[in-house]
């Protein structure tokens, strides 16, 4: 008999998407190992993502809800892939089941029995059932299917990702300071189904002097990523997505958190970190790109570490993991 594992996430275009997507590799991964996966959200929105082969629970803030929810799935093990979560709703969750958290960062954890930080290595779950590192990432598969990119002497493509919503409406800003390049590009913008700065991210196509392609809702992110020879990304799952694929990235923190995970790719020289602020400057945009266009020697040591960092086995660690904690 298959046993059930819930996964307990969500995602919005005010919080992002990224655990959400992130939770879905996972259960595909789990799937494959005769586990049954079931999703426990307060977002609809989860319903547009999830491929219907997964079921899923929606509740509201509803405590007896949510006691009755955990009663008709019964879980042998609840995996809570979110920063943070109600702590009334925690002591609810350890009720009915031993609890792993990945990337969580709430100082409410206690009632967690278990640890994976992948982003979020210093501020994330350390006891002695806890399990950190890069190596743990979970990737999509579309980007496992693909080997990392050759670095060529000229900047051809310039890839803009900020996440499936973009909460801080960068995307608009990042074309805006690419506009100010005088070097011909090919720019390909992706963005998500949270995304809601079309208005300005039209205005800034408008005044482009660079070829612009859109890409919404992509299936296979990876197969748009290899075309370009760098990118500009957020502070997230993304940006390892990047670094696997051997893309120089320079990444812009869509929220404080992300500064973490951004400042160590740094630090072992995966990335550029443009840190988080509230109102990024267009021309500190600019500068930074164009330093990165022209230097090919950074652009070569960036790909070089970046792949190495980021390997395609941290799903398959992770899933290992799980299944020992489950048995």
């Amino acid at each position: 008999m298959k046993q059930n594992i819930v996964i307990r996430a969500d995602g919005s275009n005010e919080i992002g998407l990224g655990h959400i997507y992130r939770s879905f590799y996972l259960a595909k991964e789990l799937k494959k190992e005769k586990v049954n996966v079931i999703f426990l959200s307060k977002n609809v929105f989860l319903k547009k993502i999830i491929q219907k082969k997964f079921q899923i629970e929606i509740f509201n803030d509803n405590s007896k809800k949510l006691e009755e929810k955990l009663e008709q799935l019964n879980p042998k093990l609840i995996i809570i892939d979110k920063l943070k979560e109600d702590t009334n709703q925690l002591k609810i969750l350890s009720k009915y089941s031993r609890l792993v958290g990945i990337d969580y960062i709430g100082k409410n954890n206690s009632k967690i029995d278990y640890g994976i930080n992948i982003l979020y290595q210093k501020s994330g779950i350390h006891k002695n059932k806890s399990f950190s590192g890069f190596n743990f990432s979970i990737l999509n598969n579309s980007i496992r299917l693909y080997k990392p990119i050759k670095i060529k002497k000229e900047v051809n493509q310039v890839l803009i990702i900020q996440g499936g919503s973009d909460t801080p409406c960068n995307t608009p800003k990042i074309l805006s300071a690419l506009n100010k390049i005088d070097t011909n590009l090919k720019v390909n913008v992706i963005v998500g189904g949270g995304f809601q700065c079309w208005n300005k991210l039209n205005e800034s196509i408008k005044g482009s002097k660079h070829s612009v392609k859109i890409h919404s809702n992509v299936k296979n992110i990876g197969k748009i990523m290899l075309q370009n020879d760098i990118a500009i990304t957020g502070g997230g799952i993304t940006s390892l997505e990047l670094c696997n694929l051997g893309i120089p990235s320079i990444i812009m923190c869509g929220g404080k958190h992300e500064n973490e995970t951004s400042s160590l790719l740094e630090k072992h020289g995966a990335v550029i970190n443009l840190g988080y602020k509230r109102n990024f400057r267009i021309k500190d945009i600019k500068e930074t790109v164009k330093k990165l266009l022209d230097n090919y020697e950074q652009r070569k040591k960036m790909n070089k570490i970046a792949k190495k960092l980021i390997d395609q086995r941290g799903s398959k660690r992770v899933v290992d993991i799980i299944l020992r904690i489950n048995k």
